[in-house]
């Protein structure tokens, strides 16, 4: 490995992480919306294929959530994978 300080490198992590931060919390915010309804949604919202089932059986009140941990997420991945390449 390269044993020089790599700013950019570290900007791209620490921001990737920032966003993949957020965007768990998102998915977590609608964990816990599962979790009010009742436990069997709560533990089957965890699953990523009851996801979209979830998310559009209410949509004005879990879209938002759903938006900000699909867009983040995406921005997290390619800030971290963008990292090893600097």
């Amino acid at each position: 490995g390269d044993d020089t300080f790599n700013a950019m490198r570290t900007f791209y992590q620490l921001s990737g992480a920032a966003c993949a931060l957020v965007a768990v919390g998102a998915f977590f915010k609608l964990v816990f919306a599962g979790f009010k309804e009742n436990q069997k949604t709560g533990f089957l919202r965890m699953t990523i294929l009851y996801l979209f089932v979830f998310v559009f059986q209410k949509p004005k009140e879990r879209i938002g959530a759903f938006l900000v941990m699909l867009v983040l997420g995406g921005i997290a991945g390619a800030l971290l994978m963008q990292s090893q390449n600097v």
